[in-house]
């Protein structure tokens, strides 16, 4: 028995997390308010001896819910970012709780799916009208 045919659907491309992250860190490079940022990677590792064996004990780098990308604006405040691809609508939990305790705190912390996401937050921080 022959299956029944499906419909051909294209979808768009979707650029990737990490490309986002190089587009929002361009922009970030290039944007006279921001004083300093960079990757913050986590995860687990082990470190390596001279005699180039690794130790046994894991180490963790950054904490659970760390944002992508940290940062200081002019001024002073600080800049958080957790990165998504434009189709993931929300974060962990973990990291969801940490923007909002970030905003909280007064910092510049959102969930960026692309570079306009990131200047309009830094507008608004700032008093102007983001276009």
């Amino acid at each position: 028995m022959a299956s029944k045919a499906r419909p051909f659907r294209l979808k768009p491309p979707e650029p990737l997390e990490g490309q986002v992250q190089r587009q929002i860190g361009d922009f970030l490079d290039w944007c006279p308010d921001v004083h300093y940022w960079w990757r913050a990677n986590v995860g687990f590792g082990r470190l390596e001896r001279p005699d180039g064996t690794l130790t046994a004990q894991p180490i963790r780098f950054n904490f659970v819910g760390c944002p992508d990308i940290l940062g200081w604006l002019r001024g002073g405040t600080m800049l958080l970012v957790e990165v998504k691809k434009p189709s993931v609508k929300k974060g962990r939990k973990e990291q969801e709780a940490i923007i909002a305790h970030a905003r909280g705190s007064g910092c510049v912390a959102l969930i960026a799916r692309d570079f306009s996401d990131v200047k309009r937050a830094i507008d608004e921080h700032y008093g102007r009208v983001s276009r």
